[in-house]
Order: structure tokens, then sequence, then C-alpha cells
């Protein structure tokens, strides 16, 4: 079974996250570590993939109990070493961008082979929030080169507290600019995914400020790329793709909200699929583009997708079922606007649509149980609610309607447990 090895990315940087006192650390020899601040302050965003170093020793936390007890691995995921009380030089995240972590986690200092398969590891980048300012990650990302296989990948998210991280990093399903990780780029794409046979993203929230021709997430050429409880933003007026999808293989989108900030006159695709591959899209929602979802090649399924105040909802010849729009199309479709008013009937269906706000309003909306279950291929919502009654969109309704946040997004077929 393939090692896991965490790496951690934070924008606040790479500094110590230990200031004064006399801090000191013990390692049993399993790998169970308890860290003894001794006067010193230390800050609380730390978890899975943030760096240990004390005497030489170079350690990253793979599980995290609380501030001061955490079990520490390698480079390489094997337990770290035991180790009598010594002094700690620094506790640190290891990349300051994501883009760096990407250039960096086959080095010589971590996987040291651009072969996941033959160093036998999945890669774990875990993406924290700047603590300090807010500062966003700002970098292009584009993952491409390095080898992978169903087993042996790269899985990129944001920790959800719990065993994961002292604080959750991940978006509550509406864009945060504060208590969440973001990815904002002012450049041709965001995210670019090429020549991977398997990739997974969960959690992530991304935007391209470009306002001339450009992509938010561009996917290309791979065998098998998963991206969950994603957040997709970028300028209306200009030619672009929210999640562009080409070549061969097969790419899993699931609980995506993509969200524009008008229906624009220009060229603007939400989910757009072109190539021989195909782009499995579910419970994910698309508002406010020129072209929802769009088929010009390949094949796009959409199951379970609240498509809705768009252009044109659907375009090309595609499969949606499910699924709800303003034109009721597909097999077991629903009209999410049936009255004599659209905007009335979507501020029914959703709690504050035009203020990103996509959680259902409540059991007597359109959306609520009018799914299909996909329970085979995830069993959560875009915040990690249990699905029941499989709900139409990227969100599954609480009783009592207020989303409930916990740790874990329920993916099955590979996951990390996120």
């Amino acid at each position: 079974m393939a090692a896991n090895v965490y790496y951690s990315v934070c924008p606040f940087g790479t500094g110590n996250l230990l200031s004064g006192g006399s801090p000191t650390i013990v390692v049993d020899s399993n790998g169970d570590a308890t860290l003894t601040l001794g006067g010193a302050t230390q800050v609380n965003n730390i978890g899975q993939g943030v760096c240990v170093q004390y005497n030489s020793i170079i350690s990253y936390i793979s599980s995290i109990t609380d501030a001061t007890h955490f079990h520490l691995i390698t480079a390489l995921g094997a337990n770290a070493s035991e180790q009598a009380s010594t002094a700690v030089t620094s506790i640190h995240h290891e990349y300051a961008s994501l883009s760096d972590a990407e250039a960096g986690f086959t080095d010589s200092n971590h996987i040291n082979n651009l072969s996941l398969v033959d160093a036998d590891v999945v890669a774990n980048l875990v993406c924290y929030y700047d603590h300090d300012d807010y500062t966003a990650d700002n970098t292009k990302v584009v993952f491409d080169g390095a080898t992978t296989d169903s087993t042996r990948y790269v899985n990129i998210y944001t920790p959800t507290g719990g065993t994961q991280s002292i604080n959750r990093n991940r978006h509550s399903g509406k864009w945060s600019d504060t208590t969440a990780y973001r990815l904002v780029v002012n450049n041709t794409q965001v995210l670019k995914i090429q020549n991977y046979a398997r990739l997974i993203v969960t959690g992530l929230q991304c935007k391209n400020t470009q306002e001339t021709a450009c992509n938010v997430v561009y996917v290309q050429d791979n065998t098998s790329v998963d991206i969950h409880s994603f957040i997709c933003m970028a300028p209306a007026d200009t030619i672009h793709y929210y999640i562009y999808v080409g070549g061969t293989g097969t790419v899993l989108l699931t609980n995506t909200v993509i969200v524009g900030s008008s229906i624009s006159t220009y060229g603007v695709w939400g989910i757009y699929m072109k190539g021989d591959g195909t782009l499995n899209a579910y419970n994910c929602t698309v508002s406010n583009t020129k072209n929802g979802a769009t088929r010009s090649d390949g094949t796009l399924n959409l199951k379970n997708c609240a498509i809705f105040n768009n252009g044109d909802d659907f375009s090309g010849t595609l499969t949606a079922d499910y699924c709800a729009s303003d034109d009721a199309d597909g097999t077991h479709a629903v009209d999410i606007s049936p009255g004599e008013t659209e905007a009335t009937d979507w501020a029914a269906a959703f709690t504050d649509y035009a203020n990103g706000d996509f959680s259902i309003k409540g059991t007597n909306a359109v959306l609520y149980d009018a799914g299909t279950d996909l329970s085979a291929t995830f069993t959560a919502d875009i915040i990690g609610t249990t699905r029941s009654t499989w709900d139409i969109g990227a969100f599954e309704y609480v009783e009592d309607s207020t989303p409930s946040i916990i740790s874990g997004c329920g993916i099955s077929g590979g996951g990390i447990g996120m």
C-alpha cells in the first residue's frame, strides 16, 4: 500500500509559527509527538503537512490531536524516529504557494522522484489560509509532469479541522476572503492540470481576475481527475471558461459552485466539454454566466445539477438527468422557475442566490428531494453534510436551515477522507 506524504501550503509564507520561549518536543517510537511550549507563543493554523524541525531532524504532521499533540512522519511517509526531549527549531508551513508546492514536492528534499509510482507514495498538498492578513495565493498553478497511477497520485485539499487541522481552512459553500484558502490569479489560467493519470482536488476557491481571454480551471489530456467541493469565479465581461475540460480521459466534478457576475454578451462558459474524453458533473450549481453547461465534443453527463439564470442553461448535445434549469431541459427535469417572475422562483429555491449562497431554502423548495441517489460515487455535499434525500445542486438541505459544517467530504473511490 502506498505511503501518504503531507506538505502544507500557506500564503502566509514559511516563517516560524513559534516565537519566544524555549519550546521542546518528545517523539515516541510510534512517531507520536508532544510539544511543550516553554513560554513560546504558537500560531494555531497548523495541521497536516506542517513541518516540525528539531535538531537536524525535519518531520511533517500527518494527523493532529491538538496544538501540542500530533503524529509526525518523514518526507517519505515513514514514522518519525524516536526522540527524547529536544529543542524545537521551527514549526512552519512548507510552501508559500501551491505553485511552489507543485514545483518542489518531487525534489531531493521531499519525494526525490518525479514518479510517485516508483516512490510508492500519495502526495497530499494541504492548503491553508493566510492567518495574518488573509492574503490570497496569487500565483498560477500548472500540474504537469509527475508520474501517477490509480493508487499513487496527487491529492490537493483544504483541511477541515478534526485530525486534519486545528482550524477549519475550507470554505463553507460560499466564497470567503478571510477564513478559507483561496487561489486568486490574474493570468490566462488559475489552475491547469494536464498529463496526469490521477489527481484529486477538494475544497478550493479559485478566481481569475484577468480582464481578457482566460480560464479559471483548465483540464487537458488526463486519465482521471476529480474536482470536489469547489467554488469557481471570474469576471463576466470577458471571453473565458470557468471550467474547461479537453482532450482525453475522465473528469469527475461534484458539489461545485460556479457563479458569474452578470450574463455577459461575450463567450462565457460555466462548464465546457471539448475533446474525446468524458466529464461527469454531479450536484453542481451554475448561475449568472452566458452558457451554463456546454458540450462541444466528447461526452458531458450532468446529474442533480442546478443550472439557472444563465443566457443559455444547456447548449450542445449533452445528457442532463435529474437537473433543474429555467427551461426544464433533460430527463426527470425540474423547472426551477415556473412562475411569472424567475427571480422570485430563484429566491424561493435558494437561501440567498443573489449573494452567492446556494444552500436550499427548505423542504418546499423545488430542489428538495428531487435528485437521484449517487452514493456509489460520493456521499456528502459541498460542506460535508451527508446526503440523504439527494437534493439538486451543491447543497443538501438541513432541517434547521443552518448548514452543518463537518470534517470530511465523503468522497468514495480514492479520496483521502477530507
